[in-house]
């Protein structure tokens, strides 16, 4: 019996769906995710951002403009955090 071969633009147009759906799915959940308020992530971030506030105001001189500059770590670290936290359920793979 004569093997049969599957060209390659039949192979391509074959599997081009499952990657289509799978990105389609992919940006779907990161929508989701983007949109979801992820509390305790951000409040954790907020804490350990105060805590690295808190130890870098203690050593610096006390100037309004880095006073400033210090409120705006926690809000940073929050901020890095979540994406963080997106970032990794999103490109999660289950076994």
């Amino acid at each position: 019996m004569p093997k049969t071969t599957i060209s390659n633009s039949m192979q391509t147009l074959r599997f081009t769906p499952v990657k289509s759906l799978s990105a389609l799915c992919h940006t779907e959940i990161q929508n989701r995710l983007e949109d979801e308020s992820h509390t305790f992530i951000v409040a954790l971030g907020a804490i350990l951002g105060g805590i690295i506030a808190a130890f870098v105001g203690y050593h610096l001189q006390a100037h309004f403009l880095n006073y400033a500059l210090l409120c705006a770590i926690p809000i940073l670290v929050a901020y890095s955090l979540r994406r963080v936290y997106i970032y990794t359920l999103t490109h999660a793979e289950l076994d």
